[in-house]
């Protein structure tokens, strides 16, 4: 049956996101993912195909493997997944509305608690545990008076037997958790136009452990001051986009991104790009380093270092610059990108960083930046010239340094900096006003751009940008991620990838 691929993929998605997690300080639900009227996202993604060359994802796949005669194809798992999405399916993918993954961490054991429950079962769904539970597997004890079925040998997953529902855990143990996301989803119907995934991810309840790497990432998470994140991401008409809103323990700053700031970014080669405005009140200098220590201790055998803010005083004494004075409180904003490659690898990256005014910037720029360089290195810098300043060379690449009006610019290749140069004094070569257009008439904290088709892939030449925008209301974030114009990209990506012809009903139509 179709149904039984969705089910066993979204079985082996539970356990494959959650099997880099070890230890957790807690048995909480680190992550839940929701599925909310799955079947109109499909509708809305076979639309995507209309007056393309194939009506679907299922009939590209088994197109491009005749054309190719690649019949091996790719992971048996993603073959499924793609031959899921057919226009057979709709019916099949209601009986997922309001399924729902659960992974936590068992604080004792160490290992991966899990969950999958399914509250608009029709039957289809429970016969299929009831034949898994036939072939390989057996009764179980009961829980609360309801039957429990192993799903295969000892150590298998267990279904709950629940009228109209199916609920499968990954043991006796997760049993809790899979009746109360049950009761739960019931009480939390949403509204009948809603549709797509729904993520929820508690920073507080993931781990600390593993390599001195891991540990500082999860660290630097979990100190981030985020209280939970909720995504929500679904298809609407031509564009796929994913909302984020994040609740904080700290209060946030209010400053804004000043529009001018997007225009040291360059139209072209540019693969990547973001600018991000900067709280620069002491409360939030404060809370940064104290974020920056936490994961710097979070390493074993770096527990007793001193403070980062400590440290990088040191470093500026005897330059006669004082960075609590002369660049921390003058930080406004930062603006960063990366150009591409031939093969889509990263060629150069430039960061401007923009400070409160012009002379600021000329005195950081001849004074504390060479000075805190050089004390740092050891050696004494080369002259600076019209180009900038020469601050060293990483990966045979030159890193300068240039100042313009109230900006400092750091470049990792010249040819890089160069092009922002450029592209600031010709608005015709800069992405501003493209940037600019995503986050509409409201102000912004955050934004940023991914050019698809510039990170490698031939396929994707002529993708519209990726847009990202974020802001915050006091405690809470709101960020948007969206991709529009997707019937275009659909179209063109098959119409670059060797297929067997087909004869597309709704494109001979047009």
């Amino acid at each position: 049956m179709a149904y039984k691929a969705i089910v066993i993929l979204i079985m082996s998605a539970s356990l494959s996101v959650g099997a880099s997690l070890t230890q957790a300080a807690e048995p909480t639900e680190v992550l839940t993912i929701r599925l909310v009227h799955p079947d109109r996202e499909l509708q809305r993604l076979l639309a995507l195909f209309k007056g393309a060359r194939v009506p679907h994802p299922a009939a590209a796949l088994a197109a491009w493997k005749r054309a190719t005669r690649d019949f091996q194809g790719f992971a048996k798992a993603s073959e499924a997944a793609i031959a899921a999405l057919n226009p057979g399916m709709i019916r099949e993918f209601r009986r997922f509305d309001g399924a729902q993954i659960g992974l936590g961490l068992d604080p004792e054991a160490g290992h991966l608690r899990w969950y999958v429950v399914a509250p608009k079962d029709d039957g289809a769904l429970a016969a299929l545990t009831t034949a898994m539970t036939l072939t390989d597997g057996g009764p179980d004890s009961p829980y609360l008076d309801m039957r429990v079925d192993r799903l295969g040998r000892p150590g298998a997953p267990l279904a709950l037997r629940i009228p109209g529902k199916v609920a499968i855990a990954g043991s006796r143990a997760d049993l809790p958790s899979a009746l109360a996301a049950v009761n739960v989803i019931r009480d939390a119907e949403p509204s009948e136009t809603a549709s797509g995934w729904v993520v929820n991810f508690n920073p507080e309840a993931l781990p600390l452990a593993g390599s001195a790497t891991g540990r500082r990432i999860l660290e630097a998470i979990r100190a981030s001051g985020w209280r939970s994140l909720e995504g929500r991401a679904g298809i609407e008409g031509e564009a796929v986009e994913v909302a984020m809103t994040g609740e904080l323990t700290i209060p946030l700053g209010n400053s804004i991104i000043e529009p001018s700031w997007l225009d040291w970014i360059p139209a072209s080669e540019v693969m990547a790009a973001s600018v991000f405005s900067i709280d620069s009140s002491p409360q939030a200098w404060d809370a940064r380093f104290a974020w920056a220590d936490r994961v710097e201790r979070a390493a074993p055998g770096n527990e007793s270092v001193a403070p980062l803010r400590t440290r990088l005083n040191l470093l500026s004494f005897g330059t006669g610059v004082k960075p609590e004075v002369d660049l921390f409180p003058q930080v406004r904003g930062v603006t960063a990108f990366a150009t591409s490659g031939p093969n889509g690898d990263v060629a150069a990256i430039v960061l401007a960083v923009h400070v409160a005014d012009a002379q600021i910037a000329e005195r950081l720029a001849t004074q504390f930046v060479p000075r805190v360089v050089s004390v740092a290195t050891g050696s004494k810098l080369a002259p600076r010239d019209e180009e900038g300043q020469l601050l060293g060379m990483v990966l045979d690449q030159p890193i300068v340094l240039a100042q313009r009006g109230s900006t400092l610019l750091f470049g990792w290749g010249k040819p890089a900096l160069a092009a922002s140069l450029s592209a600031k004094d010709d608005p015709a070569r800069s992405a501003g006003t493209t940037v600019r257009a995503f986050w509409g008439t409201l102000p912004s904290h955050r934004v940023g751009a991914v050019w698809p088709g510039r990170l490698g892939n031939p396929l994707l030449a002529d993708a519209p940008p990726v847009a990202w925008v974020g802001r915050n209301e006091t405690k809470v974030t709101r960020d948007v991620v969206r991709w529009d114009g997707l019937r275009s990209v659909v179209k063109q990506f098959l119409e670059r990838v060797p297929l067997e012809t087909f004869v597309n009903p709704s494109s001979a139509a047009q």
